[in-house]
């Protein structure tokens, strides 16, 4: 069995795209490779991103103190694509959606059709 998996796609630093999915796609290529180079971690990152896109223009313009390590890649990929954060609902939201779940006086009693099961 080998030990080397696919790199991800390439990035192309889209609004509609998780970017942390790509840096953790990357880091697992890198991880499970066995990269330890420094400078084939950043090699291996740059021929991720698609060429002409914005990530392109980004990493292109990016200057060269940013290049010299995977840990500054990686911290310039994060300041330009900050981590999405995902928030939970408040009490308050819970609440709010159990009680729209709550049967109303009329409905009580009612027979329903579910997948053709009357019930």
């Amino acid at each position: 069995m080998s030990n080397s998996t696919g790199p991800p796609a390439l990035f192309h630093g889209r609004s509609d795209k998780n970017a942390q999915n790509f840096l953790r796609g990357t880091e697992m290529y890198i991880l499970i490779n066995g990269v330890k180079d420094e400078a084939v971690k950043v090699a291996i990152f740059s021929t991720l991103i698609s060429v002409e896109s914005h990530a392109d223009l980004w990493w292109t313009n990016l200057d060269s103190a940013h290049k010299v390590s995977w840990a500054a890649v990686r911290a310039a990929f994060i300041a330009k694509w900050p981590v999405i954060v995902a928030a939970d609902k408040t009490k308050l939201e819970y609440q709010k959606e159990l009680l729209a779940l709550r049967l109303k006086e009329e409905e009580v009693g009612e027979r329903i059709t579910v997948a053709d099961i009357e019930t």
